[in-house]
Order: structure tokens, then sequence, then C-alpha cells
């Protein structure tokens, strides 16, 4: 009893070889797609979440500095500097949402070229 190995070797028929082609063009064309939106999410919350950070840090800072204010007034009967720990906090809070609007405002404005072209290409490539 000899053990012999066979192998044939048949190639994709032409019609096989389209169908192949098609099936790669569709996953190819799909992970472009899925970067480019991944792409686009990444830019827009880079837009939202970078001023929002700012935003709360400095309003937080202002409560925390207001806080000690009223701590340097109310128990350690320092007037002058709790008034003036408190009025820097106080400004502090007023200026957050300026600042965080204008830090939107700004990055809004700088990536606004490269969503509205990402935007425009995935949906005129869904579209098509």
């Amino acid at each position: 009893m000899t053990d012999k190995f066979e192998y044939n070797y048949s190639s994709p028929t032409p019609e096989e070889r389209r169908e192949i082609e098609e099936i790669k063009r569709k996953y190819i064309s799909k992970e472009k797609n899925e970067s480019k939106i991944t792409e686009l999410r990444k830019l827009d919350k880079k837009v939202r979440i970078i001023p929002k950070g700012v935003g709360i840090s400095i309003g937080v800072s202002g409560v925390l500095i207001f806080g000690t204010g009223l701590t340097c007034i109310l128990e350690w009967n320092q007037i002058v500097w709790g008034i003036i720990l408190g009025v820097i906090g106080v400004l502090f809070v007023l200026v957050a949402g300026s600042i965080y609007k204008y830090l939107y405002n700004k990055l809004k404005e700088k990536y606004k070229p490269k969503v509205l072209a990402l935007s425009e290409e995935l949906l005129n490539h869904i579209e098509n």
C-alpha cells in the first residue's frame, strides 16, 4: 500500500473571478468609509469636548477659589483676603461660559473645511 498524495489545481473561471473581485471591492470600500466616518466623529468630538473641558475646569476652579474666600472670611477672619479671593472666584465663574463659547467657535471654524469635505464625500458615496 503506497501513500500517495494527489493535488488538483483549478483556477477560478472568469465569472468566479468577477464575483470574487466584486465581493473584495465591497469590503475595501466599506473599510475606507468606516475610517472616514471615524475620522469625522473624532473631529466632531474634538470640537465639542475640548471647549467643554476647559470651560468646566475654569468654572470649577472659580467655585473653589470663591469657597476659599468664604473660608477666609468665616473661619479665619481674613476679611480682605476673603473678599479678594471671592471676587476672583466669581470672575472665573462668570468668564467660564464665554471662554467655552469662544473656544467652541474657534475650533468649529478651524475644523469646518475638513468636516464639510468628509461629510460631502461620505454623503456622495452613500448616494452613489
